[in-house]
Order: C-alpha cells, then sequence, then structure tokens
C-alpha cells in the first residue's frame, strides 16, 4: 500500500523586529525547520539560503523543500508555526503541492 505525498516549500526570514539574527540563533532557527519536517516523517531536499523581501525590505532567507505523508502535513504546519512564534516570526510562507518533474530530451 502507497502513502499518498506532499511536497512542501518553507520559506522564512532571518530577521527579527528588523534585525537579522546572530548566526547561531539563524542555524539554531533552520536546524528547527528541519526538524520538524523530520518529526513529521518528512525527506527533505534542500535547505537553501538567500535573500528575499518583506514588507518592502530585503532580507536573508532560507527556502526548505521537502516531502512528507500527506497525512502529516496538517501537522507541520503546526510545527513550523510553532518555531515561528518562538523566533519572533510575522509569517512563515508554507506551500502545500505536488511536484512535476520537465524533463529535457538530449
Amino acid at each position: 500500500m502507497s502513502v499518498a505525498l506532499a511536497d512542501v516549500a518553507i520559506t522564512f526570514g532571518r530577521n527579527e523586529h528588523g534585525v537579522p539574527l546572530s548566526n547561531a540563533q539563524w542555524q539554531t532557527f533552520k536546524d528547527c525547520i528541519l526538524g520538524a519536517v523530520k518529526r513529521s516523517n518528512g525527506d527533505v531536499w534542500a535547505c537553501n539560503d538567500g535573500v528575499g523581501q518583506w514588507q518592502g525590505e530585503s532580507e536573508g532567507n532560507c527556502v526548505v523543500t521537502a516531502t512528507v505523508p500527506a497525512g502529516e502535513v496538517a501537522t507541520l504546519r503546526c510545527l513550523v508555526k510553532g518555531i515561528g512564534q518562538g523566533f519572533n516570526q510575522d509569517a512563515i510562507a508554507f506551500l502545500v503541492g505536488r511536484t512535476e518533474l520537465i524533463y529535457s530530451e538530449l
């Protein structure tokens, strides 16, 4: 019997009240999000740092992409919300869908 899967993309910023988290706090924040995916029986594909925009301001961010059992999406959403509250985040983007691989013919 196969388990229905969902792909998730979780995007979160580094700033807290307009000030970047310290390197140690930022790493802890990312580790907490990755841990939430694991606790939701998910597999992380990527964890990438970048730069994004929040309310017109540029800030560092991280995007975690993963696959989780569809029945665990609500649990993961709840865990991510709690982590965001713990790091004083205004919001965390949480996208759920199914990835389509597009192959080029060589």
